[in-house]
């Protein structure tokens, strides 16, 4: 539970904010991805993962490091919600 108020956090001051910085906020909504998916909120997980592909796609191949973290924890979203794509 500490983890996904942690998730929660990081998020609320990403969107409060307006952290417009695409490297921290992959991360931020990635993580959010996978912390909705495993309390089985699968809708909010689904929509941090379209803000996720769509900071990662603005990113394309400035950060490797980042892109590689983000995708990697889309995955782990989408094994946790079994989604096949």
């Amino acid at each position: 539970e500490a983890a996904v108020q942690r998730s929660d956090a990081a998020r609320v001051i990403v969107d409060k904010y307006d952290l417009c910085d695409v490297v921290p906020m992959i991360v931020v909504y990635a993580t959010s991805a996978v912390m909705s998916a495993r309390v089985g909120d699968t809708c909010g997980a689904r929509e941090a993962v379209v803000v996720t592909e769509t900071l990662l796609q603005r990113l394309g191949h400035l950060s490797a490091r980042t892109a590689l973290l983000g995708h990697g924890l889309l995955a782990w979203t989408a094994a946790v919600i079994t989604d096949p794509a």
